[in-house]
């Protein structure tokens, strides 16, 4: 059950970034929506493994961190203006937790709770 709800996962962080691309109209497909998807799944961690020895405004450095490449991720992969930009990584957001509800409710966290427990 835990490989499945990291393989879904996996899949909404692709999905997301190919939905939002599909409703703004862009050019590309899943090949761009992937690209910007893992990329910024890797940022993700990157930022937050390296701010995190930074002492008690690393959080808040890796977030910041997080957003400007993010946003310069997308700038580049899809070409967009700044407008355009930041209502793809609305879209994309909107997204990436929409899919994590729905993974939510299709696995029930209750099922593996059993993981985190000592």
């Amino acid at each position: 059950m835990l490989l499945i709800a990291i393989l879904l996962s996996l899949a909404s962080f692709v999905a997301a970034p190919t939905i939002a691309a599909r409703i703004m109209g862009l050019p590309g497909g899943l090949g761009k929506g992937a690209l910007v998807g893992l990329v910024t799944l890797g940022l993700l961690q990157l930022t937050g493994l390296v701010a995190s020895f930074l002492g008690p405004l690393g959080d808040l450095l890796s977030l910041l961190l997080f957003l400007a490449a993010w946003y310069q991720t997308i700038k580049v992969v899809h070409g967009t203006d700044p407008a355009r930009t930041l209502v793809f990584m609305f879209w994309h957001f909107f997204f990436v937790l929409l899919a994590a509800s729905f993974i939510a409710v299709i696995i029930g966290p209750g099922s593996i709770a059993w993981y985190w427990h000592g």
